[in-house]
């Protein structure tokens, strides 16, 4: 085989290789913009399995919380329910959706906004969790693909986290991973009242022990739930 010719296969096969990679990152792309009915019915599934096996935290009319340990990861799942009177499951979704007024309530969220929007129903986010010692403990950033659907006036929220390394990750800022979270907001079983299930578990990276996230984490998740709930009376009225 001469020089020429060895050099021509050579482009060829680096060119096919260039292709195929290109490939698989396009459609691994694709895959995580659009999330498949089976994530969906996980969060159904969990949300609508009793508390057997789950420990409580707090259990009360309104707000209640409860903590179960992952067989696959170090880090606890949280659960939360909150029941309320007087309001519809659109408004108490437009409370956790909606990027504007979620700041004006929710604390936790810095830098809350929508990066890049895939369809009416699914958008890519990113936020920032300030840390309350930055001298010691870096803020925890989250970029996720946020995607919901309306299922007879019942609405299913569901959050993945996105690798996205063209994104690089903020100063003093550790990026977190999201294994599972997502909400159910619907009709409650009482006259006139809404049930808003909720359903968390992340990995918070660094060099944080997982022991210290699990025990922290019910209490920032319970008294989440009760700023939702007051959030919600402010929601606009133009929207029933």
């Amino acid at each position: 085989m001469d020089i020429v010719t060895f050099l021509f296969l050579l482009a060829i096969g680096l060119v096919s290789v260039y292709i195929f990679k290109t490939f698989l990152k396009r459609k691994a792309t694709i895959v995580t913009k659009q999330p498949v009915r089976d994530e969906f019915t996980e969060i159904r599934e969990m949300l609508s399995g009793g508390n057997e096996g789950w420990t409580a935290y707090k259990d009360t009319p309104q707000v209640s919380v409860w903590v179960k340990n992952s067989e696959s990861s170090a880090f606890v799942v949280i659960k939360g329910r909150i029941v309320l009177e007087s309001t519809t499951a659109k408004r108490v979704f437009h409370a956790i959706w909606d990027p504007s007024f979620r700041q004006t309530w929710d604390d936790v969220l810095s830098d809350y906004k929508v990066i890049e929007e895939y369809t009416d129903y699914s958008d890519l986010t990113y936020y920032y969790a300030k840390s309350p010692m930055p001298f010691m403990v870096g803020h925890r950033e989250f970029i996720q693909v946020r995607s919901y659907k309306v299922e007879d006036g019942d609405y299913f929220v569901l959050y993945r986290h996105a690798d996205k390394e063209d994104i690089p990750v903020k100063k003093d800022c550790v990026r977190a991973v999201t294994i599972i979270s997502g909400n159910i907001i619907g009709k409650g079983d009482a006259p006139n009242t809404v049930v808003m299930d909720f359903i968390s578990q992340n990995d918070v990276k660094g060099n944080i022990p997982p022991q210290l996230t699990n025990t922290f984490a019910p209490g920032k998740c319970f008294d989440w739930l009760k700023k939702l709930v007051k959030a919600v009376n402010n929601v606009p009225d133009d929207i029933q």
